[in-house]
């Protein structure tokens, strides 16, 4: 805005770049194809997860619903945990009941914590073996110290449950600290049933999200290949 009263031409095009950028990144035809990016690792099917024979499944967090009011204002899982634990759970089963682990920390009590929560849902759904992990806060502390309590029970091979975009790094997480690991990722992007033709360039909020995710996840990566 101050280009435009000083120098109007390059206030102008200044502007044009970032709208067009903006819009960009809100098109469906741009936000698929970079969730597709990340998306590195196939869906398992049931026979490669058998073949791994697993010890245990791992279930990463992905943050929980505070206060939910419909429920007394208890801490439930989120939408993103939840369809992880969904595909922990299944896996489980397939697998004729591993133990379930857990993960995650953040709140201001244990109970508040993600590994507390999730495992409570998991016992509400009938799951018997569950253990659960409550003090990471990160994908390199949900390795470090799921490794630590995975050792107390002298587990070494895992199922690691997460999302598709998350699942490349979170897997390189855990095998670099010892654990033998077959990633089994969830929550893949599939197209909607609208987008489609002139659609995939009708910017929306959604997309926009799902491509500042997406950017997030490749920056993540690479920060974590230069930390790590």
């Amino acid at each position: 805005m101050m280009l435009l009263q000083k120098k109007p031409r390059a206030g102008k095009i200044g502007l044009a770049l970032i709208f067009g950028v903006i819009y960009l990144i809100s098109i469906p035809l741009v936000s698929m194809a970079l969730t597709e990016v990340t998306h590195e690792i196939p869906a398992r099917s049931i026979e490669e997860v058998k073949a791994f024979k697993p010890e245990a499944v791992v279930v990463l967090g992905s943050g929980i619903y505070r206060d939910a009011p419909e429920y007394g204002g208890e801490p439930r899982v989120s939408s993103g945990t939840y369809k992880r634990l969904a595909y922990g759970a299944y896996l489980a089963k397939a697998l004729d009941y591993p133990p379930i682990l857990v993960t995650g920390g953040y709140g201001e009590s244990l109970q508040e914590s993600e590994g507390f929560v999730a495992a409570k849902e998991l016992k509400a759904w009938g799951v018997e073996k569950v253990w659960m992990e409550t003090e990471s806060e990160n994908t390199r502390e949900n390795a470090l110290f799921s490794k630590d309590l995975l050792e107390q029970h002298k587990v070494k091979r895992i199922a690691l449950v997460t999302s598709a975009s998350h699942a490349p790094r979170s897997a390189a997480a855990f095998s670099e600290v010892g654990l033998e690991v077959l990633a089994c990722p969830t929550g893949y992007r599939t197209a909607s049933a609208w987008e489609h033709g002139i659609f995939l360039l009708v910017p929306t909020h959604q997309h926009f999200n799902e491509t500042s995710y997406a950017l997030r996840t490749l920056l993540a990566r690479l920060w974590y290949k230069i930390r790590y």
